[in-house]
């Protein structure tokens, strides 16, 4: 049966935002807001398979980055996490007070905490010591970083700046981590 394709995923991901809209008036006449970042997990890593991206909608339309790889949990992010971004636009001010304004690119930052889980201190260390090696061999190195999938204010690629692994009980440690998006 050479040259059928037969899907083994097929998922339509909506990336328009309907929240808040509690009649009919708002919806049809308020602004819709668009989700600008999608990550995607449940895909079975196969070999020898072809993986096609299908765009729909009205207006302009584009894909900024589509990133494909493997993923590993590293535990759960806690509440508390900080989101933001670094600006690299120019605010130049002259002499009399007038600005002149140069919109640039931006990255996405975030400060989060994960909980590293187990039953017992031997499968928590097991899990730190792994966790410390992991992000030692992945330093410098871009990767799509998933605070929590509620949030896409967490879903950045980019690189950590920095992480801490805190041994703070038995069967819990809290890592720490700085991820600096890229542009």
């Amino acid at each position: 049966m050479s040259g059928f394709l037969v899907p083994i995923y097929d998922v339509t991901h909506l990336l328009t935002e309907n929240t808040g809209f509690d009649n009919f008036f708002n919806w049809f006449f308020e602004e819709h807001g668009v989700k600008n970042d999608l990550v995607v997990t449940d895909i079975t890593p196969r070999a020898g398979v072809t993986i096609e991206v299908t765009v729909n909608g009205s207006g302009t339309l584009s894909v900024g980055t589509a990133i494909i790889g493997l993923s590993k949990d590293l535990g759960a992010t806690i509440y508390g996490a900080k989101v933001g971004i670094t600006d690299f636009s120019r605010k130049i001010i002259d002499p009399f007070g007038n600005y002149t304004l140069v919109e640039r690119a931006f990255s996405k930052r975030a400060d989060v905490t994960v909980m590293v889980q187990g039953p017992s201190v031997d499968v928590v260390a097991s899990k730190v010591d792994e966790i410390n090696l992991l992000l030692a061999d992945f330093r410098a190195k871009p990767l799509v970083w998933v605070g929590t999938e509620q949030f896409s204010s967490t879903m950045i690629f980019g690189f950590y700046k920095s992480f801490d692994l805190d041994i703070a009980y038995p069967t819990q440690s809290a890592l720490t981590l700085s991820i600096e998006g890229l542009t």
